[in-house]
């Protein structure tokens, strides 16, 4: 009985990784589509905007976390940048606020926004710095 048991996990574990790897293709079409990487480099502000999204979404919340990063204020580089790669992987168009507004169930939105986040950091690692 303990075998089939991990076996289960294996193979729950296998189907993550599936699906991850595919995660980080859209996550590798996102960032170009953004304008986050341009002729394979991206400017070197966006690793720190990426990096600090998830802590921040964790620590101020979701609604919060992309109210800051819609506005520019007085950054370098336009942040705006990483919620249209985070949208364009859940295949939505628009502004990432308005989407929010719309949805009852944050919780469930929370965890799909902040699995993209992971991807899109990973696949940014795949270009080179300006």
């Amino acid at each position: 009985m303990l075998q089939l048991d991990m076996d289960c996990v294996h193979l729950k574990s296998y189907n993550d990784m599936k699906n991850f790897s595919v995660k980080l293709d859209l996550a590798i079409t996102a960032l170009k589509h953004a304008g986050v990487v341009k002729e394979g480099k991206y400017d070197k502000e966006f690793k720190s905007y990426i990096s600090s999204f998830g802590a921040s979404v964790l620590q101020s919340g979701l609604k919060p976390t992309v109210a800051f990063y819609s506005e520019k204020g007085g950054a370098n580089t336009d942040r705006q940048h990483l919620l249209v790669a985070l949208m364009t992987m859940m295949s939505q168009n628009g502004k990432m606020y308005d989407y929010l507004l719309i949805h009852d169930n944050l919780d469930h939105l929370e965890d799909e926004i902040l699995n993209n986040a992971i991807a899109l950091k990973l696949a940014l690692r795949l270009f080179e710095a300006k």
